[in-house]
């Protein structure tokens, strides 16, 4: 499936933002696991995920598009 143009719920346009989105989140696990020397990550209560920070810094506040981009499986590729 091709991540959908707009959201379903409210309409904002959330397809721009797929590739970026998903390009960081890959860089930014990256970077987490060149960097961690142990088996489990333990956060501070309160620490945003990676995933929340993103969907901050591209402005979707609304819990309908973030639902949008989180959730969305990308088939293209396995096709």
């Amino acid at each position: 499936m091709i991540i959908p143009l707009r959201c379903f719920s409210c309409g904002k346009v959330i397809s721009n933002i797929w590739n970026d989105y998903i390009k960081e989140v890959q860089d930014e696990y990256n970077k987490l696991n060149k960097n961690l020397d142990r088996k489990y990550i333990v956060k501070d209560i309160g620490e945003k995920s990676i995933e929340c920070k993103l969907l901050d810094k591209y402005g979707l506040d609304r819990y309908c598009c973030r639902r949008m981009i989180i959730s969305h499986v990308d088939l293209c590729d396995k096709i």
